[in-house]
């Protein structure tokens, strides 16, 4: 893939968050970093979406050379060319249930610091090969994950974080951002909540939550309603 698409595609995606989110609050950090989307009726802290200022070839270099790599033939992890240009655009992202890992070592002030880019490596679903990358993430409605992978051929993967099946694919990162970014835009409303007929997320995933619930429960799938009992009620104790 061309990575000035991957550059492209990261500054067209930042810019629609800011054109989309920032009308309902913004906090701008230094150089670009930025939080947009206050949303106070979920927390006075809430934003839905969070940019951070892009590494510099050296710090990407320094991140790089931390990073586990789960193929003993292969002593030393390389990030992939794709995601690399993202990253020099900005250290990671959040956008609504979106993340994208970066180097969690530095701090943007205004905007913080996402999830770290490292441990990731370190556990994958079934089946998913070991050459696969890791970067990023997608939560479900509760208990499911749909975890985000760059494959050899640079191609993006979105897989169920239990069970590794595949829900869906894109060419590239690029082609990924363009879709991905505005569709989240789009599903959720001026409060942060999901609207209706609209799904956290895409491809073939709707039966995820329950695949996630089977793993998490197994055979004590029966416990289920009475955890949901213990959280509402703890929710009454808490207002």
């Amino acid at each position: 893939m061309n990575s000035s698409n991957v550059t492209q595609a990261t500054k067209a995606a930042i810019a629609e968050i800011r054109r989309r989110l920032e009308p309902l609050g913004v906090v701008n950090g230094a150089f670009e970093a930025f939080r947009a989307g206050h949303m106070p009726e979920k927390g006075p802290g809430w934003y839905s979406a969070t940019v951070f200022n892009g590494l510099s070839e050296v710090e990407l270099d320094k991140l790089e050379s931390r990073l586990p790599f789960p193929v003993p033939e292969q002593t030393e992890a390389i990030i992939p060319a794709p995601l690399r240009q993202l990253l020099s655009v900005t250290n990671g992202m959040h956008c609504h249930n979106l993340s994208i890992y970066g180097e969690q070592g530095r701090i943007d002030h205004g905007a913080g610091m996402p999830f770290d880019l490292g441990n990731p490596q370190l556990v994958r679903p079934p089946g998913i090969p070991k050459l696969w990358f890791c970067f990023g993430s997608m939560n479900g409605p509760w208990a499911s994950q749909g975890t985000l992978y760059l494959t050899e051929r640079d191609e993006v993967a979105l897989v169920h974080r239990d069970t590794g099946d595949i829900g869906a694919r894109w060419p590239g990162l690029a082609e990924f951002l363009s879709s991905e970014v505005p569709r989240l835009l789009s599903s959720y409303d001026e409060k942060g909540d999901l609207l209706p007929d609209a799904s956290e997320m895409p491809g073939d995933t709707a039966n995820w939550e329950a695949k996630a619930e089977r793993a998490k429960y197994g055979p004590f799938l029966w416990k289920k309603p009475f955890r949901a009992l213990s959280i509402w009620i703890t929710s009454l104790w808490r207002r």
